[in-house]
């Protein structure tokens, strides 16, 4: 065999070794997008339950505020008025979210499917942030005019207590609910649920992809 032969024979192994590689990657990329469709499949159901819950309370609240416009009733109008704009915010949210969902289930390519599942990572973060601003809320829509006429010094100094307790609390966690926090564990706690369970899962399956095609 002369020195042509070897090299003809060398590069038809290359190229077979080549279509073999291609092949198994695309099976790779294949089976992983899959497999992160089905760890967002919970999440896009989650997402549309928290939808309708969100609208049954909203409706809930409407009913009750919109009644409360009256001078005794006016902490219950307020307070309820506020917490519906949060909850028709975390609406939208859930929404964007299932947008999000869609896009990486009909991403061609595996950067752009994880710089989807990146978006709904940061999305999630900072929603939840925002919705913990609403606590202060729940703690004073049950006043009234009459009530606080009444209040003695312990009443005044408990109401004060708790309302400072629950707006120190909301900040707090607004100013920390951050990926600098995600080693520890109030904030794996806090974030355990289906809501990111599945982006961490799916963003894991697409990850691999991107290290087998660096190899």
């Amino acid at each position: 065999m002369d020195d042509m032969e070897l090299k003809n024979l060398w590069l038809a192994y290359d190229q077979k070794l080549e279509k073999s590689l291609s092949l198994n990657l695309h099976i790779l990329q294949e089976l992983q997008k899959q497999k992160a469709r089905s760890a967002l499949r919970p999440l896009r159901v989650y997402n549309l339950l928290m939808i309708g819950l969100g609208i049954i309370w909203i409706s809930i609240l409407s009913f009750f505020v919109s009644h409360a416009f009256t001078y005794q009733g006016i902490f219950f109008a307020l307070s309820g008025s506020a917490i519906i704009l949060f909850n028709v915010f975390g609406i939208a949210i859930y929404i964007y979210h299932i947008v999000l969902i869609q896009q990486v289930d009909n991403s061609d390519t595996v950067i752009g499917a994880q710089k989807k599942l990146a978006m709904l990572q940061a999305s999630s973060i900072k929603a939840v942030r925002i919705m913990f601003l609403q606590t202060p809320f729940y703690g004073t829509f049950f006043y009234s005019p009459a009530m606080l006429a009444s209040f003695g010094v312990i009443n005044w100094v408990i109401a004060i207590a708790i309302t400072g307790l629950l707006v120190g609390m909301s900040i707090w966690l607004y100013r920390n609910i951050d990926y600098k926090n995600m080693h520890k564990k109030w904030f794996k706690n806090l974030f355990s649920g289906w809501e990111w369970n599945g982006v961490i899962k799916a963003r894991a399956f697409l990850d691999e992809i991107a290290e087998f095609e660096r190899m």
